[in-house]
Protein backbone atom coordinates (compact mmCIF):
# COMPACT_ATOMS: atom_id res chain seq x y z
CA UNK A 1 0.00 0.00 0.00
CA UNK A 2 1.24 4.04 -0.44
CA UNK A 3 0.84 6.06 2.72
CA UNK A 4 1.36 9.02 0.64
CA UNK A 5 -1.80 7.56 -1.55
CA UNK A 6 -3.68 6.95 1.78
CA UNK A 7 -2.59 10.72 3.31
CA UNK A 8 -3.96 12.24 -0.16
CA UNK A 9 -7.25 10.68 0.16
CA UNK A 10 -7.52 12.38 3.88
CA UNK A 11 -5.97 15.76 3.72
CA UNK A 12 -3.49 17.41 1.61
CA UNK A 13 -0.06 16.40 2.14
CA UNK A 14 3.35 17.45 0.93
CA UNK A 15 4.39 14.41 -1.26
CA UNK A 16 8.10 14.14 -1.40
CA UNK A 17 10.00 11.21 -2.64
CA UNK A 18 12.44 10.84 0.04
CA UNK A 19 9.65 9.89 2.34
CA UNK A 20 10.75 6.10 1.95
CA UNK A 21 7.37 4.80 1.93
CA UNK A 22 6.92 2.58 -1.70
CA UNK A 23 4.72 1.22 -4.17
CA UNK A 24 4.36 -2.44 -5.34
CA UNK A 25 3.92 -2.91 -8.98
CA UNK A 26 4.50 -5.45 -11.65
CA UNK A 27 4.75 -4.46 -15.23
CA UNK A 28 4.20 -6.55 -18.38
CA UNK A 29 6.17 -3.76 -20.35
CA UNK A 30 9.04 -3.48 -22.24
CA UNK A 31 10.14 -0.25 -21.93
CA UNK A 32 13.58 1.04 -20.07
CA UNK A 33 13.15 2.57 -16.72
CA UNK A 34 13.09 6.67 -17.03
CA UNK A 35 16.58 7.95 -16.16
CA UNK A 36 15.63 11.32 -15.77
CA UNK A 37 14.67 11.97 -11.75
CA UNK A 38 11.80 14.30 -13.08
CA UNK A 39 10.26 11.50 -14.85
CA UNK A 40 10.26 9.15 -12.39
CA UNK A 41 9.27 11.58 -9.66
CA UNK A 42 6.12 12.41 -12.03
CA UNK A 43 5.41 8.19 -12.25
CA UNK A 44 5.69 8.29 -8.04
CA UNK A 45 2.72 11.21 -8.15
CA UNK A 46 0.54 9.23 -10.43
CA UNK A 47 1.00 6.14 -8.25
CA UNK A 48 0.13 8.49 -5.26
CA UNK A 49 -2.80 10.04 -7.26
CA UNK A 50 -4.16 6.12 -7.85
CA UNK A 51 -3.71 5.09 -4.70
CA UNK A 52 -5.50 8.20 -3.14
CA UNK A 53 -8.70 7.76 -5.51
CA UNK A 54 -8.54 4.28 -4.76
CA UNK A 55 -9.44 5.02 -0.98
CA UNK A 56 -11.93 7.61 -1.65
CA UNK A 57 -13.82 4.90 -4.05
CA UNK A 58 -13.58 2.53 -1.54
CA UNK A 59 -15.17 5.17 0.92
CA UNK A 60 -17.94 6.02 -1.65
CA UNK A 61 -18.69 2.15 -2.62
CA UNK A 62 -18.28 0.55 1.03
CA UNK A 63 -21.57 -0.34 2.90
CA UNK A 64 -21.99 -0.04 6.85
CA UNK A 65 -21.66 -2.68 9.02
CA UNK A 66 -22.09 -3.61 12.52
CA UNK A 67 -23.84 -0.58 13.10
CA UNK A 68 -21.13 1.88 11.39
CA UNK A 69 -23.00 3.92 8.82
CA UNK A 70 -21.38 3.67 5.30
CA UNK A 71 -20.92 6.60 3.12
CA UNK A 72 -24.40 6.10 1.20
CA UNK A 73 -26.05 5.68 4.72
CA UNK A 74 -25.14 9.60 5.81
CA UNK A 75 -27.82 11.78 4.83
CA UNK A 76 -26.91 14.41 2.56
CA UNK A 77 -25.58 17.94 4.50
CA UNK A 78 -24.43 15.89 7.57
CA UNK A 79 -21.60 18.04 8.67
CA UNK A 80 -18.40 16.07 9.19
CA UNK A 81 -17.30 15.08 12.55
Amino acid sequence: TDPIGFAMASAPTVVSPNRMEAVFVLSTGSGARPSDARALARIGEAAADCVARSVMRGVYEAEGLAGVAGYHDIPEGTPAP
